[in-house]
């Protein structure tokens, strides 16, 4: 058992001592000029503006909303099938 861990041990030590001295790091990127973005600066009323909308705009209704339909119950199946319908033809 001592010969296995010893062996374990030198073969780890000599491949993170390959790995350490034979892998290099990547080169450096290189620094690239960006291009500046053009930015407007809003002030906080022409927000506030936009947001309360037009004073003299008309009413319209607001139509109701559709309601749902619920799905007809479906009865259990007696005889089961590929069909939409229960038939007593067996299974192809």
């Amino acid at each position: 058992m001592r010969t296995g861990l010893t062996t374990s041990v030198i073969l780890h030590t000599v491949a993170l001592a390959f790995g350490l001295f034979t892998l290099s790091s990547p080169p450096a990127m290189p620094a690239s000029d960006v291009e500046s973005v053009a930015v407007d600066i809003v002030p906080m009323e022409a927000i506030a503006q936009t947001l309360q909308g037009d004073k003299k705009a008309v009413m319209h209704d607001k139509p109701a909303p559709t309601p749902t339909k619920r799905p007809d119950i479906v009865p259990d199946a007696q005889k089961v099938g590929e069909n939409s319908v229960d038939t007593d033809k067996p299974i192809t």
